[in-house]
């Protein structure tokens, strides 16, 4: 009979040398649901980004807003700049001088009316601004400038820059009362630049209306066309009661803030809608069948009592049929209302409390 062998000389396993193809199968299902999981995550951090760079910007705008009407209290006391502050005693309305400037003409006297309803509902008015700059000036936000197009000048005139025929000129909004545009000039040694505003273009020569001041042409080197982007606005929603002294009635105001507000009689649809004191239902009936010509909303969205002039931010949004909704309120209606307006592209509505202006 044989010895056994002893143990340390007995034939070893072979050491392994990869992966079964289950292993790999699990390893690459693994993979595949953390890579899925991060790129779902990339849409929703750049809408929480752009949601976030909205409110911060509708905020400060907001801030601004509020010392505006401390510095310029007439905005509110006499928004029409009549001098008859007993007027407004106990009415509410808007003070909205961009969409006073901006909408149809026929419709700029009444917040909400959108063509098919001439009575309106709400005053509007202008602040005491009747051009659409002077609008612009007050109620909305400067943003950044955008460059158009640029060029190096191979001809001048005594008083214009030629572009050359590859640049397209048609569409620079030069002129646009509600865009602000300039043009900068560099001079031949790039030291040296003049930003002008009193300019306009006829055909390919862009063109200078104080030419008194004006540089020397010959010696442009570059020339680079700029419009500015003005995205966030305001309007101001106000709340008089009736005060024994007309000029110390209170104000209650609300700051309602746009990111690139239109102006389109869809974006004032005056609707059917039933409002009731102290309940957060609201039934808007009478909407177009046709989803194209249906009004603006989503839950987290605003909607306005458009005759008591209160804001709501929508909490949901039933469908009852093609022509109802059924909208759920984020707090209990304060008054009963016939009336709405579901209006696009607000980023927020701050109110900004009670105004008391100090007595005679």
């Amino acid at each position: 009979m044989k010895r056994n062998q002893p143990l340390q000389s007995r034939r070893q396993p072979a050491a392994r040398r990869g992966a079964t193809l289950t292993e790999v199968l699990m390893g690459v299902m693994l993979m595949g649901i953390g890579v899925a999981t991060l790129a779902s995550l990339f849409p929703i951090s750049v809408l929480r980004s752009i949601q976030a760079t909205q409110l911060t910007n509708s905020t400060l705008l907001r801030m601004n807003t509020e010392d505006l009407i401390n510095t310029l209290p007439e905005l509110l006391h006499d928004p029409d700049r009549d001098g008859n502050f007993a007027e407004h005693n106990g009415r509410a309305y808007m003070v909205d001088p961009l969409g006073w400037n901006e909408v149809d003409p026929t419709l700029q006297s009444r917040f909400g009316n959108d063509g098919t309803n001439p009575a309106g509902t709400l005053i509007r008015y202008n602040g005491g601004q009747t051009s659409s700059p002077a609008a612009q000036a007050l109620a909305m936000q400067p943003d950044s400038w955008v460059e158009h197009t640029q060029w190096t000048p191979a001809l001048a005139g005594s008083t214009s820059l030629f572009a050359p025929a590859e640049i397209d000129l048609s569409d620079f909004p030069v002129g646009a009362a509600t865009v602000p545009t300039r043009a900068i000039l560099f001079s031949g040694s790039g030291k040296q630049s003049q930003i002008r505003a009193d300019l306009y273009i006829n055909g390919q020569e862009l063109m200078f209306t104080d030419t008194a001041n004006i540089p020397e042409l010959s010696d442009i080197s570059r020339v680079i066309l700029q419009y500015q982007e003005q995205r966030y606005s305001w309007l101001l929603t106000v709340r008089k009661s009736p005060g024994a002294i007309p000029t110390i009635d209170n104000a209650s105001v609300d700051v309602v803030v746009f990111f690139r507000r239109s102006f389109g009689p869809e974006d004032e649809q005056l609707l059917d809608a039933t409002f009731q004191r102290l309940n957060n239902k609201v039934t808007v009936t009478g909407l177009d069948p046709d989803p194209k010509f249906r009004p603006f909303y989503k839950k987290g969205g605003y909607i306005l009592d458009a005759e008591n002039a209160h804001w709501y931010r929508i909490a949901k949004v039933n469908e009852s049929s093609a022509t109802e909704l059924e909208i759920t309120l984020d707090r209990p209606a304060i008054d009963s209302g016939n009336s709405a307006i579901l209006m696009r592209r607000i980023v927020d509505v701050y109110p900004l409390g009670t105004f008391n202006p100090p007595p005679p």
